[in-house]
């Protein structure tokens, strides 16, 4: 069981789906026409034991809430765990400022209650299948404030355009962040995915 509250974040400035994101958020694009974007992260939350989730938006939450519901359908325990949807109460007048730090900021009274000393973060847009009990356990034992899941890969020249990519030293310790322009071939790109311990960092 992964004992940790689970966040599932929006995405930020650097995912665009033109067309589509007029009418709804990339997690709640269709997927095979019965799922959701979303269905991913909080499905792999739900299979690693995180039974506490809360689920960020930044806007249009018509599409999302109708599909979420109660959660029910990701067999949360209703009796100790459930599903959350927040967003940023307070909208700022630029939406270069509404981003998933400013609606960790407004809701930190929700992160804090619900009284877990680790959080994992995931991105609502991203299709990956993982076991998040084992993250947290190495993450743990890495002695680390936060963890980065990353995916090497080696077509970084033509896909993964504008993704994070991290560079690593030899301990695999990050030294920076930068954005693949596909200059390179062979990149280390992150999957926006963190395990975060709560003491001072959220």
């Amino acid at each position: 069981m992964c004992n940790a509250l689970g966040i599932v974040t929006f995405p930020g400035a650097n995912v665009q789906v033109n067309g589509l994101e007029e009418y709804r958020p990339v997690g709640a694009f269709s997927f095979l026409g019965r799922y959701r974007m979303l269905d991913f992260p909080i499905s792999n939350m739900t299979n690693s034991g995180i039974e506490q989730i809360q689920v960020y938006l930044k806007e249009k939450p018509r599409s999302v809430i109708e599909h979420l519901g109660t959660g029910r359908h990701y067999n949360i325990n209703s009796k100790r765990g459930g599903l959350r949807i927040l967003y940023g109460e307070n909208k700022p007048e630029s939406s270069f400022y509404n981003h998933d730090i400013a609606s960790f900021k407004a809701n930190l009274s929700y992160i804090e209650g619900a009284n877990f000393q680790y959080v994992i973060l995931a991105p609502s847009y991203m299709v990956y299948s993982m076991d998040y009990d084992k993250l947290l356990n190495e993450h743990i034992e890495s002695g680390a404030d936060v963890t980065v899941v990353y995916k090497s890969v080696d077509n970084a020249k033509t896909n993964f355009i504008n993704c994070d990519t991290l560079n690593l030293n030899k301990q695999r310790g990050v030294l920076s962040i930068d954005k693949n322009r596909g200059n390179y071939k062979a990149r280390n790109i992150s999957m926006e995915t963190y395990a975060v311990k709560q003491n001072g960092v959220l």
